[in-house]
């Protein structure tokens, strides 16, 4: 003989599917969208020269083994711009895999980097050569500049499913420019 359970029996199995599949969604969603391969930074006070470029290290080497990255966009994180700051960014290729530029002037790119580029739209971290990506600061006037590193938007490669996504990476650096 076969008992029959009420309605409301079986809408409780299928909404606990729903709900889990939902969550399930959900976190992939969250995984998906918010990559976290770039190395971060600690806490930095400096000195600006106004109208000298100085440049400090955003992300250094990739915290993956073999990893690759194709940075889409980057945008500084200014918490405070007394100076005018002028930005700009790009990818180092180091000389020497132990060393490496945390900050210094504009010259010093020369004495640590075996290959420069723009960092948008180009890959990083490629043919396993450890590289950095640089943030160049401009004041233009005198005051007190504040940096939150940087929001690097960038996509993985196929080994992770092309996850892309924003990831704010780099050092708070706080500088005063005279």
């Amino acid at each position: 003989m076969r008992v029959d359970r009420p309605v409301a029996y079986r809408w409780v199995g299928a909404e606990a599917i729903v709900l889990l599949l939902g969550s399930a969604l959900f976190a992939a969603g969250y995984w998906w969208t918010h990559p976290t391969v770039l190395a971060q930074g600690g806490q930095e006070g400096e000195s600006l020269t106004v109208g000298q470029t100085h440049v400090i290290s955003v992300v250094d080497h990739l915290s993956g083994v073999d990893e690759t990255v194709k940075v889409l966009d980057i945008a500084p994180r200014v918490v405070r711009d007394e100076t005018a700051a002028r930005f700009g960014f790009l990818t180092c290729v180091l000389k020497d895999a132990n060393g490496g530029l945390g900050s210094g002037e504009e010259r010093d790119i020369a004495d640590f980097c075996a290959t420069t580029g723009p960092t948008a739209r180009r890959t990083f971290g490629q043919d396993g050569r450890r590289s950095q990506i640089l943030m160049t600061v401009t004041a233009t006037r005198p005051g007190r500049l504040t940096i939150d590193g940087a929001d690097v938007t960038y996509r993985r490669s196929g080994r992770h499913l092309c996850q892309t996504g924003t990831q704010a990476a780099g050092s708070l650096v706080e500088m005063t420019a005279r």
